[in-house]
């Protein structure tokens, strides 16, 4: 089990680390990147990447321990770990350096709402309830980004489990052919021996 959080703890540092440079070279090229499609996609691109990686990794140094059940749970430590680095950074990021950044986003994140409900003819009323739904759902309190990383875990979870099913060690047949012979000659040998 000492190998199973060692893991976690390692590769959950690394990647909250990936995770916060990503974010600051979203920001850098521009604060309104940051709620812009492509960078949502790329995102779950990378972060589906590194967690395929990971079972991998994992597989690869603890072979004989690759069961489904422990490759599960150290992608799981994994992402709680590097979600919870990124739940700090974030913290510290949005109340501390740009403290103006929450704002600019929810401002941000409205304006495209009535514009694309504006293309998509949608009538006002429809359009007000859209803009409602944003300003409750976009919370950069400290409580609010720490109930989407509890959320979050949900996800993990899923990850972790479709990763696990992917990576786990194979049960060799043959192998389990070979050690029920050995154990039925065993018996016999013993039951044998008795008479």
């Amino acid at each position: 089990m000492k190998a199973i959080w060692n893991f976690g703890a390692k590769y959950g540092i690394i990647y909250g680390l990936i995770f916060i440079i990503y974010t600051l070279l979203v920001y850098i090229t521009g604060p309104e990147n940051l709620v812009s499609l492509w960078q949502g996609i790329v995102y779950f691109i990378i972060t589906i990447g590194l967690f395929f990686f990971s079972a991998w990794r994992f597989k690869k140094e603890y072979p004989e321990e690759a069961t489904f059940f422990k490759i599960f749970l150290a992608n799981f430590l994994v992402f709680v770990n590097s979600g919870l680095i990124t739940l700090l950074f974030n913290i510290l990021f949005y109340h501390v350096i740009v403290p103006e950044l929450p704002g600019y986003i929810t401002d941000l994140t409205i304006e495209k709402t009535r514009s694309m409900m504006e293309r998509f003819g949608a009538p006002e009323d429809e359009i007000e309830k859209a803009i409602k739904r944003v300003e409750e759902n976009t919370d950069f309190s400290i409580v609010g980004m720490s109930k989407s990383y509890l959320w979050g875990w949900i996800f993990g979870a899923i990850i972790a489990l479709i990763t696990a099913a992917v990576f786990r060690k194979k049960e060799n047949r043959e192998d389990e052919n070979s050690k029920d012979k050995q154990n039925e000659e065993t018996v016999s040998e013993q039951n044998f021996g008795n008479r």
